[in-house]
């Protein structure tokens, strides 16, 4: 299987979700299509959790409601723009 890339700046394609091990969303891929990430409060980014995730663990699960993490989140990719 190939390996995909994440299109850069990262464009998240859902809301943000809360799936235990933190946020996660899906993100536009360089081929047009989308991926879990995961976002990695140590390094401020995004990470492909294709390997850990599917587009429908992404989908369904619950809206993330933790205020500071969102806020973490928004900071950092408005840096990153």
């Amino acid at each position: 299987m190939k390996k995909v890339e994440l299109k850069l700046p990262i464009e998240l394609v859902t809301s943000l979700r809360d799936k235990g091990a933190g946020a996660v969303s899906l993100a536009r891929t360089t081929d047009g299509g989308a991926v879990p990430v995961l976002w990695s409060s140590p390094n401020l980014r995004w990470e492909d959790a294709s390997e850990f995730f599917t587009v429908a663990d992404v989908t369904i699960a619950p809206p993330l409601i933790d205020p500071l993490e969102e806020e973490e989140i928004e900071k950092a990719m408005q840096d990153n723009e």
